[in-house]
């Protein structure tokens, strides 16, 4: 955008037309249209851009850095998504290891309920239906 302030005044209509204002407030998916857009605009004013020093190898390593950060993007939402199922995953093999869990503990308590006070205790999981520890009584 150097070059470009070196043919177009900045906030001429042309220089407007790159897009690349507050580039470092720009959202990942607003930045990828930016980089394209200059890259494209850049080849459309092509002409008066390489006396300033614009070359095409610079406006392919936009593109080629932009195909980079797009496929970067891509990759964090599949490794985000692949988390997420995994965590699912450990979630569900939990709840089935607690279901198992309250089964056993309903078998101790109907083997104790009126033989053994202690060990019929052995066997519950919570003091109150709820789970939560019950407020102090006043």
């Amino acid at each position: 955008m150097a070059r470009v302030m070196l043919v177009f005044p900045e906030g001429s209509s042309n220089y407007k037309k790159f897009g690349a204002e507050l580039l470092s407030q720009q959202l990942d998916s607003d930045l990828l249209i930016t980089a394209k857009r200059v890259a494209r605009v850049a080849n459309e004013f092509f002409t008066d851009l390489a006396p300033k020093g614009l070359t095409q190898e610079m406006l392919n390593t936009i593109t080629d850095l932009r195909a980079a950060f797009e496929d970067l993007i891509v990759d964090v939402k599949l490794k985000i998504a692949e988390r997420d199922t995994h965590q699912q995953e450990r979630v569900e093999k939990a709840n089935t290891i607690y279901e198992m869990l309250v089964k056993f503990a309903v078998t101790g308590q109907n083997i104790w309920t009126n033989q053994d006070v202690a060990k019929y205790n052995d066997y519950v999981i919570y003091n109150t239906i709820s789970g939560n520890e019950e407020p102090p009584k006043l």
